[in-house]
């Protein structure tokens, strides 16, 4: 017999009891079997042997599952076989939907291809299993614990919140870590135990996950509910100082600012510096203590809520560098004597600012001034350390400091014993000075010094010999120096007078003195002159006509005719020195007896419709001047001819002197008159007698006329 095995699984919560009944149906089988156990758990499997067999083939059979009432409950299986059947079923009885405990009775039916049939019970009693608690796993799940903040305690955005916890395990707790349901993961690290603090919240409420995790990989977490509002900041304001404001070091600076809150009440401020830490704790304060550099300054206030808020301002301490000054007058260890007039000088300057003030201080007689430069000839006796002091205007000082000494020394002698004061030269005469003779009593000379007051230095020697002083009076002054210092010095006055060289001795020849002529005469003009130089030029002059006739070298013989009238003739002759002379005849031009009817335009009409004559020289103070006076010449003019004069000019000139002056043009009618005044100007230096050309001249006429002068 072929066996067929059947396994049955079902599961239910309820106990069954199974008994087991054979029920034969004789007219089906020769031959059924249905046999297993009586009773089973709950969950547990078991085996179950049928057996059928029957003549008439093929065979339907059923295996099911009947409850008390022998309703069916399940079909476990069913099928058709040719042969005669033996089965082992395997049946797992477990929960299922059958949760009625009790017995129940597991039938196998069969029906031959006759129709017949026949079935077996067996009758099952299912208990119910009994539950034994699971034993505790042997790495139970962490344990997380938060210990603040509270669950439930509120906060206001910005403010300061600690976190802290802690994890235990029966193996060790390795990692831990912290998260908002709003702002995401807050910390983590490693370890059981947990603190840190955030201000950064977002407002909202938080579910607070603390997680740890074991050596296992098993997490446990902790959890707690805060919430976070919105708070109002107080307002922080710096007013002083501005943003970027430079100071010196050692400023005094001023800090102010204000704090306001508008849901309360600031409750306290600090200022602070990042590089001076502290400041202050109000409202306002100053201090002259800030370090060298750029500062970055913090005003904090702190409102009743305890929210804080902060302006910033950078403001630069500058250093300040200290004045530097040097004293240039006098050098150290210099020498004075007592008396002298010392001039103290000193330079100052500032990398950073200006100088303000000077001080200068001996430490013998205390305070001398308060300017760079001083002078004084107060200084006492001794040796004296001179300071002097420079202010910046950071209220910064520098000094520097010299040694000088003054000394009550005697003073050098200086004496001149030649030439003798009153002494008279000749120009280019060879002149001795001699100061030879001058001595210092407590030294020596080591410099002499011989001046004019005319010309200047004349030499540095103890004796000197000079032919080239000016014409005039000299104050001839020799100044001695001594050893000491070259500080100390005496002087010793003389005057001596040079003369000029001796001028051109002129005289004229012809015409005489008195002598009468005619206009159509030719008069002869002879004259000499005696020099002890050269004569270099020589000119003749009409007080009338002018300016007859000039050339170079002595005076020859000329002719010429001369208008009517009453002629003053002069001849003016000029040496190699510059120096002139002249002599002068008065000579009298009458007309000639016309021997026909003359023209207009001859020369005599010309003289006489065309003429100037000076009428009178005046020289206020006198011909006797003295050097480096203004003389003024006065003269008076009168056209005597018979037509209008115009643009006539006048000068006067000293060509020795190199001094003249000029008057015009200006224009004199017929008949009329006029004074004009010419001024000139002696140098001091002159002395002797001088030549003064007057000179008249217009288009038609020139007139020249001479005057001596003294000079002292």
């Amino acid at each position: 017999m072929k066996k067929l095995i059947h396994k049955i699984l079902f599961s239910m919560f309820i106990v069954i009891a199974l008994a087991v009944t054979a029920i034969s149906a004789s007219a089906v089988t020769t031959y059924m079997e249905f046999t297993g156990p009586s009773t089973i758990d709950d969950g547990q499997s078991t085996t179950f042997d049928a057996a059928i067999y029957s003549l008439d083939t093929p065979i339907d059979y059923e295996i099911a599952l009947l409850d008390s009432n022998d309703n069916t409950i399940h079909i476990f299986d069913e099928d058709k076989t040719n042969d005669p059947l033996y089965e082992a079923l395997d049946i797992s009885v477990g929960q299922s939907a059958y949760s009625a405990d009790g017995t129940y009775t597991i039938r196998l039916t069969a029906v031959d291809s006759r129709g017949d049939y026949g079935y077996s019970d067996l009758t099952l009693t299912v208990n119910p299993v009994t539950v034994t608690p699971p034993l505790p796993p042997v790495n139970p799940y962490p344990i997380a614990s938060i210990t603040t903040p509270f669950n439930g305690e509120a906060f206001t955005t910005g403010d300061t919140i600690i976190f802290a916890g802690y994890g235990t395990d029966d193996g060790v707790v390795v990692s831990h870590s912290w998260t908002s349901n709003i702002d995401g993961v807050l910390d983590s690290g490693n370890g059981a135990y947990s603190e840190f603090s955030t201000s950064s919240l977002s407002q909202g409420i938080h579910t607070i996950t603390f997680t740890v995790t074991d050596n296992d990989g098993n997490t446990g977490s902790d959890t707690i509910v805060i919430g976070v509002e919105q708070s109002t900041m107080p307002v922080a304001s710096i007013t002083s100082p501005s943003d970027g404001q430079e100071f010196k070091y050692g400023d005094m600076v001023t800090f102010a600012g204000y704090g306001t809150d508008s849901n309360g009440f600031i409750t306290s401020y600090q200022w602070t510096s990042d590089i001076d830490g502290n400041l202050g704790s109000t409202t306002a304060f100053s201090t002259d203590s800030l370090s060298a550099g750029t500062h970055t300054i913090t005003f904090t206030v702190t409102d009743n809520d305890g929210n804080t808020n902060l302006d910033t301002l950078t403001i630069n301490v500058k250093q300040t560098n200290a004045p530097v000054v040097s004293i240039i007058t006098p050098d150290d260890e210099d020498d004075f004597m007592a008396g002298d007039a010392i001039t103290f000088n000193a330079i100052a300057s500032d990398t950073d600012g200006t100088i303000t003030g000077y001080s200068w201080v001996s430490d013998v007689d205390g305070g001398l001034g308060t300017t760079s430069a001083l002078t004084t000839s107060s200084l006492s006796n001794g040796r004296h350390t001179i300071t002097v002091t420079a202010m910046d205007n950071d209220g910064l000082i520098a000094t520097d400091s010299i040694e000088i000494t003054v000394k009550a020394l005697t003073a050098p002698t200086a004496v001149i014993s030649r030439p003798n004061t009153g002494d008279i030269f000749d120009q280019g005469d060879t002149i001795i000075f001699d100061g030879s003779q001058s001595y210092d009593p407590d030294g020596w000379i080591v410099s002499y010094d011989w001046r004019s007051d005319k010309d200047g230095q004349l030499g540095t020697l103890a004796a000197i010999s000079r032919d080239d002083l000016s014409l005039g009076r000299h104050y001839i002054t020799l100044t001695v120096t001594d050893n000491d210092a070259l500080q100390y010095t005496d002087t010793f006055t003389v005057w001596i007078i040079i003369n000029p060289l001796t001028a051109p001795d002129v005289t004229i020849n012809s015409p005489g003195n008195g002598a009468t002529f005619t206009t159509s005469d030719q008069i002869t003009f002879n004259g000499s002159a005696a020099d002890n130089g050269n004569v270099v030029s020589y000119e003749w002059t009409s007080n009338i006509y002018g300016e007859i006739a000039s050339g170079t070298g002595a005076p020859g013989v000329i002719t010429a005719s001369l208008p009517e009238g009453e002629h003053e003739i002069t001849l003016i002759t000029t040496d190699d020195t510059g120096l002139t002379g002249q002599d002068t005849v008065w000579i009298t031009v009458t007309a000639s007896a016309p021997s026909a009817p003359s023209s207009p335009s001859e020369p005599d009409e010309e003289f006489i419709q065309n003429s100037i004559a000076i009428k009178s020289i005046n020289i206020p103070s006198g011909t006797i001047v003295s050097a480096g006076d203004s003389v003024d010449f006065s003269l008076r003019f009168e056209n005597d001819g018979d037509t209008d004069l115009e643009d006539i000019k006048a000068s006067a000139v000293i060509q020795e002197l190199a001094v003249m002056d000029s008057v015009g043009p200006f224009d004199l009618d017929e008949g009329d008159e006029i004074t004009q005044t010419l001024n000139l100007e002696i140098p001091d230096y002159a002395s002797g007698e001088y030549v003064v050309r007057l000179t008249i001249s217009s288009n038609n006429v020139h007139r020249i006329v001479h005057r001596f002068i003294t000079v002292r």
